[in-house]
């Protein structure tokens, strides 16, 4: 009902945005205060593509990590603007560290030259959880190759879709991959980013052949197709 209630002038309609009121009190006087927050859906959704384009995962934060990093706000106050972190541990999103940057009067106060970053790590929640299990791999006495792909991609498609896409194939040769370059910009058309792909190639039990290397190279080429992945021309 707020809303209605509220002569309040929007840039944009307000069944195009999300809004909400975080903070609504009376004061002393008994008048009503309200903080209200609205951005456009759209907005919204280029600024979450953008995120996942870089791979990464925009989440929001439990009460936990809230609690955490009121305190952390209270006690050191950081920097206006700050980049504010919060890491997550395991598929439930139990938040395991929160931090950002030193407030820059602090850091004046005290002489320092360079950023300052804090970080405070909730200890009992990692040493709560198991240790993972040693995994013994032998090594290939066969000679490894490595190969640079450039490749081509959707900005709306994050490299963690390309990661899960190689992985899919299971091809025992690839033993290694990773990214190694991300440009956006200049020659790169608008609308997609530049990615070299480092990609290792073994065997086990003899040493490849070309045609063996091309053939898998030829997989991983077509099991990015379906993402709109391609080799730079």
């Amino acid at each position: 009902m707020l809303p209605s209630l509220l002569d309040v002038q929007l840039p944009f309609p307000l069944e195009t945005c999300l809004y909400q009121f975080p903070v609504v009190r009376a004061d002393a006087a008994g008048r009503i205060r309200a903080l209200a927050v609205a951005a456009r859906r759209t907005e919204i959704a280029a600024q979450l593509d953008r995120c996942r384009a870089l791979d990464l995962d925009p989440v929001v934060l439990d009460h936990e990590g809230l609690a955490l990093w009121t305190q952390s706000l209270v006690e050191i106050p950081l920097a206006p603007p700050a980049l504010r972190v919060v890491a997550y541990l395991g598929a439930f999103r139990t938040a395991l560290a929160v931090g950002g940057r030193l407030n820059r009067d602090l850091s004046r106060e005290y002489k320092l030259r360079e950023p300052v970053w804090l970080m405070e790590l909730d200890l009992e929640t990692l040493l709560e959880k198991p240790l993972r299990a040693s995994v013994f791999h032998s090594y290939s006495k066969f000679p490894a190759v490595e190969r640079d792909f450039s490749l081509l991609a959707p900005d709306a498609v994050p490299y963690g879709r390309l990661e899960e896409a190689i992985r899919r194939l299971d091809i025992p040769e690839i033993q290694d991959f990773r990214p190694v370059e991300l440009f956006r910009g200049g020659a790169v058309p608008a609308g997609q980013y530049s990615l070299l792909l480092r990609v290792t190639f073994q065997s086990a039990d003899r040493t490849l052949t070309s045609e063996e290397l091309n053939e898998a190279g030829r997989r991983l080429l077509a099991a990015l197709e379906p993402l709109g992945v391609r080799l730079r021309s």
